[in-house]
């Protein structure tokens, strides 16, 4: 019974990891897509020779793109990292509390 218990969570999380890659993924192709349409929005209205204002804000709109595409790219690296240093500790606690549960003798 336990095995089927077992077996039931690792399939649940792996679906569920599953649909949670999909997205992320999706949602960094969709960005990359709508940086590169902006990238060549801005290319025509610099080609164009357009206002400041057109050219400000064409500017600003390729670079809070580009750095929602590296944020999206740099945060899962950051997130494992953290990972790995929070597994040593909990697996350090572990070891702690079973030489302490362990009987002297």
């Amino acid at each position: 019974m336990a095995d089927i218990g077992r077996l039931r969570r690792a399939i649940s999380s792996l679906l569920l990891w599953g649909i949670f890659f999909c997205l992320y993924v999706g949602g960094a192709a969709v960005l990359a897509l709508g940086l590169i349409f902006t990238v060549n929005t801005w290319w025509a209205v610099m080609d164009q020779h357009a206002g400041r204002w057109t050219i400000f804000v064409k500017t600003g709109e390729v670079l809070f793109l580009a750095a929602g595409l590296l944020l999206i790219l740099i945060i899962p690296f950051l997130q494992l990292r953290g990972l790995r240093k929070l597994t040593r500790r909990n697996e350090e606690r572990r070891s702690d509390i079973q030489r302490k549960a362990s009987p002297s003798a």
